[in-house]
C-alpha cells in the first residue's frame, strides 16, 4: 500500500506538469502504471492507511516483525517456507 503522504506529493507534481509521469515514479519509489492510473482517476484513496500505520501482517508473523524478500522472490517474515518445501521435495526425488 502507498502512504497518503506518497499519494499527495504525486498529486501535487502531477498538478504542475514539469515532470513525466515516469520521473513522478522513481522520485516517489512507486510505479509508472500507479502514477498513470493517479493521473487518470483510477487509484482510489480510500483503501490507504495513514502514515505510521503498521502494514496488515499474517497471523503467524510475529508482532513487530519486518518482512523481507526471499532469494526466490517471496514475501517472508522468517524462515522461507517455499524454499524449506522445494529443499525437502528435492531431497526426496534424489533418494
Amino acid at each position: 500500500m502507498i502512504a497518503n503522504s506518497t499519494t499527495e506529493r504525486v498529486k501535487e507534481l502531477l498538478a504542475d506538469g514539469k515532470l513525466s509521469n515516469r520521473q513522478i515514479a522513481r522520485a516517489a519509489g512507486v510505479s509508472r502504471q500507479w502514477v498513470d492510473n493517479l493521473a487518470n482517476g483510477k487509484a482510489t484513496d480510500c483503501d490507504r492507511p495513514d502514515d505510521g500505520q503498521e502494514e496488515e501482517r499474517p497471523p503467524t508473523a510475529p508482532r513487530g516483525a519486518v518482512p523481507r524478500r526471499c532469494a526466490c522472490g517471496a514475501k517472508v517474515y522468517g524462515e522461507c517456507v517455499a524454499c524449506r518445501v522445494r529443499s525437502a521435495s528435492d531431497q526426496n526425488n534424489e533418494a
